[in-house]
């Protein structure tokens, strides 16, 4: 095996899902092979659109939820992924301050024994700008400061994990063969008939599928889409946009590929409903706070959610 430090996470333009970089990063290193839209709709993800109502700031809700799946979908890639605390101990949606001496505390000797044993770590946040939300891999310690070191897309060579990350995940190896594809996709529809039918597990404390796209809607409403970043909002929103039909035509190229036009469809059009022909913002500050511009926009929100419910329909339908 090679050392951790050579590992390296990149992202081509489009491939949103952090955790799903990251996670292909750990099997490149393994040697093994998985491309973005495999790993993405097994873990669920790429059908997933998030919405946590307890945070603040819409940008941030394309990072929650993501790790519902890991344990499972990473061993049907051949990875043993194991939790160092339970998804519902992260501290969300803003840690408290004493959570950086709980995590210097309990979990540093945790990830150093990991890494004694040459397993890397996903690990959720602390990373630095503009990646602080990110999934990145821990691969090192600086012992003498007493800080992790890894690796993040947009980020060249080794970065400080620079606060406490809220989830982190060892993986400890490849205890046997992974899944053959059939089964992967199995998986993949059961997984995207959750996220569509808003059924993600409720530990995460995010909403899915069509009424998160209402909740998107509802803060069309509010003259501040998000209290922490108005009046230039719009970059919010924007985020929601890409992240949206990035993941639909993820998801949608994949389960085209695995016998299911049906589903790959239904999720296309709603991707198109947002942005039609794959043009995704930004907007100027001056047509986002039109309330023509507003409108219009919700009027795509609820085209897509009608199509979020097709596609939810047609994930309870058996495959081809």
């Amino acid at each position: 095996m090679p050392r951790l430090e050579t590992l390296e996470v990149r992202a081509a333009p489009g491939e949103d899902e952090s955790l799903v970089v990251a996670l292909r990063a750990v099997l490149a290193w393994q040697g093994r092979a998985a491309s973005y839209d495999e790993l993405a709709a097994v873990l669920g993800v790429s059908p997933m659109f998030a919405a946590a109502r307890a945070e603040p700031c819409p940008r941030r809700w394309k990072a929650y939820g993501r790790d519902a799946f890991l344990v499972a979908g990473a061993r049907q890639f051949g990875l043993d992924v194991r939790d160092l605390h339970p998804p519902d101990a992260a501290p969300l949606p803003t840690a408290p301050p004493e959570f950086e001496a709980h995590f210097r505390d309990s979990y540093l000797p945790l990830i150093e024994a990991e890494l004694a044993h040459d397993h890397p770590l996903l690990a959720w946040m602390g990373w630095p700008p503009p990646c602080a939300d990110d999934w990145g891999v821990i691969t090192g310690r600086d012992v003498r400061r007493r800080v992790c070191l890894g690796r993040v897309a947009g980020r060249v060579g080794a970065v400080r994990l620079e606060a406490a990350a809220v989830q982190v995940y060892a993986v400890q190896g490849c205890p046997g063969p992974a899944a053959v594809p059939v089964e992967r996709a199995a998986s993949a529809v059961e997984r995207a008939r959750i996220a569509l039918r808003g059924e993600w597990p409720p530990a995460f404390g995010i909403e899915t599928g069509a009424a998160a796209i209402e909740a998107w809607r509802e803060r069309l409403d509010v003259s501040e889409f998000c209290p922490r970043c108005a009046p230039h909002d719009a970059g919010c929103c924007e985020a929601l946009v890409r992240v949206l039909v990035s993941g639909r035509r993820s998801a949608a190229r994949f389960f085209r590929e695995h016998g299911r036009a049906d589903l790959a469809n239904a999720l296309w059009a709603a991707a198109e409903c947002i942005a039609p022909g794959g043009e995704t913002p930004p907007w100027p500050d001056r047509a986002w706070h039109r309330p023509e511009f507003r409108k219009e926009l919700a009027a795509r929100l609820e085209r897509a959610a009608r199509c979020e419910s097709q596609a939810a329909a047609l994930s309870d339908r058996a495959g081809p």
